[in-house]
C-alpha cells in the first residue's frame, strides 16, 4: 500500500483531537485537548489557520452552525461564537455527581438533535467513564452505567452506535433503541499495540478508524471485518474525517519518548491523506 501522507496542518498539537468538516462554511476544525486549543482552518488551504484559546480541555466538537461551535469540554458543553469570540455555556455539569476531580468529556456525535458523548478520567481508571445523552430541547440528560474507560469513537451506523473503550482496546456496538443497555464487542485489539480512537463513515459505507500506537488508520466493512491499512506518518493518530475523497487525520505527540518522536517527527501535525483505493 502506498503512503499518500501530505501536511494538511503542520501545527503539532500534543494531543490533536476532534476534527470537524463543516461542508456549508468550507472549514476543517480541530482540536489541542491539553493546549486547549480550537483551530479553525480552509479546507483548500491551512496556511491561514486561526487559532482560539479556551479553557477547560475542550475535546469533541459535535457541530457547526456557523459562526458558532458547539464542543463538549470538562465542564459539559460550551458554544463559541467565532466572530464576537464569546462563549457560552449549553450544559454545566457541575453540579452532577459524575464530575470529579480528575474527569472531563472525551469523544462525542451527534443524534439527530441530542448530543451523545463519554466521560473519562484524565487519568484512565477502568470502568470509571460513562456515555451521556443530552436533550438540549427538553433539558434532559441520560446517563449509563459506568463502564467504559477511555470512550472514543463515536460513529453512527444504521441502527447502531459503534464507541471503543480505548482502555481495553476494543470497540463496541450500541444498540439505539436500547442504548445503555445492549451492546457487543465488534473489534478487538486487545492482542495488539494499538487502539481504536476516533474515526468517521464514508458515504459508500466504510468506517475509518485512527488507530493509536499503530501509526495507521484502519478501514472496515459495518460488520467490522477489516479492509485495509492506510499508513499514517504519526505513532498516534486520534480521529480522522473525509470530505471529497481526502481523508484528514489528526495525530498526537503527548507521552511519546524521545526515541520515538526521533521516528515519528511529525506527530502532532494534521495529515491529509488521498484514499484512493487505499481500503479497495
Amino acid at each position: 500500500m502506498k503512503k499518500s501522507n501530505v501536511f494538511y496542518s503542520k501545527v503539532l498539537c500534543q494531543l490533536g483531537e476532534g476534527i470537524f468538516y463543516d461542508n456549508k462554511s468550507g472549514h476543517i476544525l480541530w482540536l489541542d485537548i491539553l493546549d486547549s486549543t480550537l483551530f479553525i482552518a480552509n479546507i483548500e488551504d491551512s496556511s491561514n489557520a486561526m487559532s482560539f484559546q479556551l479553557a477547560l480541555n475542550p475535546s469533541t466538537i459535535f457541530r457547526v452552525d456557523w459562526p458558532k461551535v458547539y464542543m463538549s469540554d470538562s465542564k459539559g458543553i460550551v458554544v463559541l461564537d467565532i466572530d464576537s469570540h464569546k462563549q457560552s455555556r449549553l450544559l454545566d455539569l457541575s453540579d452532577n455527581y459524575f464530575v470529579k476531580e480528575g474527569m472531563r468529556t472525551n469523544d462525542g456525535v451527534m443524534l439527530g438533535n441530542k448530543y451523545l458523548f463519554g466521560t473519562m478520567y484524565k487519568t484512565p481508571t477502568k470502568g470509571k467513564g460513562q456515555l451521556f445523552l443530552y436533550d438540549h430541547e427538553e433539558e434532559q440528560l441520560l446517563s449509563s452505567e459506568m463502564n467504559v474507560a477511555i470512550p472514543n469513537t463515536f460513529i453512527e451506523v444504521d441502527d447502531a452506535i459503534l464507541v471503543s473503550d480505548s482502555l481495553e482496546q476494543k470497540v463496541y456496538r450500541y444498540s439505539k433503541a436500547s442504548l445503555f443497555e445492549e451492546r457487543e464487542v465488534w473489534a478487538d485489539f486487545s492482542n495488539t499495540n494499538m487502539t481504536p480512537d476516533g474515526g468517521c463513515l464514508s458515504e459508500d459505507g466504510k468506517i475509518y478508524i485512527a488507530m493509536w500506537g499503530g501509526a495507521c488508520v484502519k478501514c472496515f466493512d459495518t460488520d467490522g471485518n477489516e479492509l485495509g491499512d492506510i499508513p499514517v506518518e504519526a505513532l498516534q493518530p486520534t480521529n480522522c474525517v473525509i470530505s471529497n475523497s481526502q481523508l484528514y487525520v489528526t495525530s498526537a505527540r503527548d507521552g511519546l519518548s524521545p526515541q520515538e518522536l526521533g521516528a515519528y517527527p511529525l506527530s502532532g501535525a494534521v495529515f491529509k491523506i488521498n484514499l484512493g483505493e487505499a481500503c479497495e
